[in-house]
């Protein structure tokens, strides 16, 4: 099942990533705006996978400190 979902994301962001930069490359004329927009979308990917390995690793130790 988690092998489908990883899936269902690479999918669609390879159906929808280069219809978005090829929509900056005619409207700007460079694939710039669509390289800084795939760093940011980047960014924002490691900080949620951070976020949620630090929430778990919380989970963790509080349920360690009850048992």
């Amino acid at each position: 099942m988690n092998y489908a979902i990883v899936f269902l994301g690479y999918s669609g962001g390879a159906f929808v990533g280069p219809r978005i930069a090829s929509y900056f490359k005619e409207t700007t004329g460079s694939f710039t705006t669509a390289y800084i927009s795939a760093a940011i979308l980047t960014a924002i990917g490691i900080v949620l996978v951070g976020l949620i390995l630090y929430m778990n690793k919380k989970k963790q130790q509080s349920q360690v400190s009850v048992n």
